[in-house]
Order: C-alpha cells, then sequence, then structure tokens
C-alpha cells in the first residue's frame, strides 16, 4: 500500500498538466472547494512528527489493522451462511423469523462496532434515533457523506440498510455483505425505476422485520465542510425522515476521501493512533403539505436543517450549489484524465445544458476561474478559444509539486 501511495503521487507522472500549468489551490478553491483535498502523504502542513509518525508507522500499522478487521469479516461470512444463508443465497429479503432479525441486526452491530475499534475508529454518539414511529413507519436515515468509514460507522450504532445498484449482486464477496446487510438493492437504467425504488424504500420503511433504509442524498462525499444538494429521491415519499450528521474532528489527519486515491486515505487513516467521529442525530423532521408536494422543497429545507444544526454545535460545514456532476469532472483533472482547460470546458458545457439548475453565482465563478487562470481571455468569447496550452496561466503557486496539483 505504502509503495501504490508513492507511485500514484510522487514518482510517477500522470498525463495531463505539468506542475507549471496547474493552477493553485486557490484558484481551483473558487469552484470545487467542496472536493478538494489538502493533504498529501505526510499531511497537509510540513510536521516533524507527522513525518515520523508515517515513517514508523505507515508500513505495518494498516497492514495489521486492516488485516486484522477481514478476518473478522471472514468469521462473518460463517455466521452469515449458517443463519441467513447470505452466502449462497441472491436475495436481499429479511429473514422471516423475527428471532433470526434480532439476531442480524445484534451481530452487524457489535460487528462494525468491533470493525471500528479494531481500525482506530472511536465513535461519540450525541442523540438518538427517533425509532418506529406509532403508524408503523420508520423513518429512513439521511446523512452527510465524507469518509470510506461512514457505513461502517453508521451500522455500529444502528444496523440500517444502504441503498445500492442492483449490479453489486454480481460482485461475490459485496453480494453476501449485501445481503448479510439487507441493502436494498435497486435499478436504475429500467423505465419504471423510479416507481419501483419509491415502492421498495415505502416497504422497507413499514417493514417491522427489515432495517430502515440509511441514504447519502448527495451522491458524493465531500471533504466534510460542504454539503452539496440533496437529490429528491426520498423525499418523494413525503414521510418524516431521520436527519444524521456525520463529523470527523481530526486536527492531523483528514479523513475525508473526496478526490483523493482510496488507498491514499486509508492509509493516512489508519496510521493514525485514533480517529474520532461524531455521530448526531437530529430530531425527526417531519415535512409539512408544501413540502410534501414539492420534494425538492423538502429535500432543500432538510439540507439547512442539518446546516442549522452543525453551525448551533459549532461544526464547520457550508451549503454549497456544486454538485456531484461538477465533482466528477474535477475527479477526472484529479486522476490526469483531462487538463485543466478541458475541465473548464466541460464545465462550461454543463453548465449550459441544465442553463435553468445553474446560480448565477456559480456562472460568475466559473467566469472568474477562466479570467484568473487566462488572462487574455475576451470576455464573453466560449472558452474553448482560449485553452491553448500555450497560454500563459496565472496565479499558479510554484511551490505546488506533485501531490498537492493532483488532489
Amino acid at each position: 500500500m505504502v509503495v501504490d501511495i508513492l507511485l500514484r503521487n510522487v514518482i510517477r507522472r500522470r498525463p495531463g498538466p505539468s506542475p507549471k500549468r496547474a493552477p493553485s489551490a486557490e484558484v481551483r478553491s473558487l469552484l470545487f472547494e467542496p472536493f478538494l483535498h489538502h493533504e498529501g502523504f505526510f499531511g497537509a502542513k510540513f510536521s516533524l512528527y507527522e513525518i515520523a509518525k508515517m515513517l514508523l508507522f505507515s508500513w505495518w500499522l494498516p497492514i495489521v489493522r486492516v488485516g486484522t478487521m477481514w478476518a473478522v469479516m471472514i468469521i462473518y461470512f460463517f455466521i452469515a451462511e449458517v443463519f441467513f444463508g447470505a452466502l449462497t443465497s441472491d436475495k436481499t429479503l429479511p429473514p422471516p423469523d423475527e428471532w433470526r432479525m434480532r439476531l442480524m441486526r445484534q451481530q452487524t452491530r457489535f460487528g462494525s462496532r468491533l470493525c471500528c475499534f479494531i481500525t482506530g475508529w472511536h465513535i461519540k454518539t450525541i442523540g438518538e434515533p427517533a425509532g418506529r414511529q406509532d403508524d408503523g413507519w420508520e423513518p429512513p436515515v439521511i446523512s452527510n457523506h465524507i469518509a470510506h468509514a461512514d457505513i461502517v460507522t453508521l451500522c455500529a450504532h444502528n444496523h440500517t440498510a444502504f441503498v445500492a445498484k442492483s449490479g453489486l449482486k454480481k460482485v461475490p464477496v459485496m453480494r453476501s455483505f449485501a445481503n448479510l446487510w439487507q441493502v436494498v438493492m435497486v435499478k436504475r437504467k429500467t423505465a419504471d425505476s423510479r416507481d419501483a425504488t419509491q415502492k421498495l424504500l415505502r416497504d422497507r420503511c413499514m417493514n417491522p422485520n427489515a432495517p430502515s433504509p440509511t441514504l447519502f442524498p448527495e451522491g458524493s462525499t465531500t471533504n466534510g465542510k460542504w454539503l452539496m444538494p440533496f437529490r429528491p429521491g426520498i423525499f418523494r415519499l413525503g414521510m418524516p425522515v431521520q436527519p444524521v450528521l456525520l463529523h470527523y474532528p481530526n486536527k492531523r489527519c483528514s479523513t475525508a476521501w473526496d478526490t483523493c486515491t482510496l488507498s491514499l486515505t486509508i492509509l493516512r487513516t489508519e496510521s493514525q493512533f485514533i480517529n474520532w467521529v461524531e455521530l448526531h442525530y437530529l430530531p425527526l423532521y417531519t415535512p409539512s403539505e408544501e413540502e410534501k408536494a414539492d420534494p425538492y422543497l423538502y429535500a432543500e429545507n432538510v439540507r439547512q436543517a442539518m446546516i442549522s444544526y452543525a453551525h448551533e454545535h459549532k461544526i464547520d460545514l457550508q451549503a454549497t450549489e456544486a454538485n456531484i456532476m461538477e465533482k466528477l469532472i474535477y475527479q477526472d483533472y484529479c486522476d490526469g484524465k483531462i487538463s485543466w482547460g478541458k475541465a473548464l470546458e466541460d464545465l462550461q458545457a454543463l453548465f449550459e445544458s441544465r442553463a435553468d439548475q445553474v446560480t448565477d453565482e456559480r456562472r460568475e465563478l466559473l467566469a472568474e476561474t477562466i479570467r484568473r487562470t487566462y488572462p487574455n481571455r475576451v470576455l464573453g468569447a466560449d472558452v474553448t478559444e482560449v485553452m491553448d496550452p500555450a497560454a500563459e496561466a496565472v496565479d499558479v503557486d510554484e511551490a505546488e509539486g506533485t501531490v498537492a496539483d493532483q488532489v
């Protein structure tokens, strides 16, 4: 894993812009601040403590922790097969027997807590989930998405089912986890996928023997300081939801899996002695009649409620209008698949294709980013007219070498 990090971030040069052509973090943050990863192999800033810690522990501690966790998972496979047939079954339906479902919930919570303990994740819970209502409705959990440990963290406190693409059934190991955790499988490419998904989610929330689903309505991860717009899927049901706010208060290490590689975030976090996680359960959010009629309004109000809660508890969290489509463009740039100029070109095309969904603020930020990257550009001209590789870029941080330029 250590060798992979060095090859991907230090030694091997990626295709795409050279360091002198790469824009500074200040320019990139105008549009892509929610997705900027501010750390490299040795952390965000020069620190003898971080350097010594990574040199002493990064080559063995993550291997021991991850290896032990997988040993626990192998035991889980046998438990799943004996009690639930999770390894051989292609179905993720809840067990018909109440005692089997109760056992599944208990052992899933225990196993998740054990994995968190082994890998150094310590969870502090604030508040309690609302639980099943008098009408039989168990509110789905609505959470922000930051790190690779989000799912295990949520399962460690309350066994909830996550939503995944039906293609997960074709992956042998992940299929077993999906069956054990009662993942809700949805088909996104069929014509009636929306109606079928909503019916599946509603049935799951009303089933007393099934865990309520957990959703990340942002659709992807951020660096933990921003909350992207929520997609309206679950909010179309017009039923109460349980907002949950995940917060990682680490000061020396970023736990975010934003646009960095998975191997880097695992290596950084698993080399820490302790990773702190705060799990905030907000009050149950019951929609008004107006919100029931407008799922976009419902989704936005829940997002604003989570941000207001964060401010009250002095958590650094802001709203952003950047969405998952913009992140995919920036991810391609970070992976070296496209140049910075091509990223701006794709972003402008995205804004034009979704003109009614893009705010004036986002358009102004795009224009400012183009001006600061290409000062000779004629205002009003198409961005492709100035994406000349020989153009002179400004506001370039020459000190940003390899790692920071890519993340």
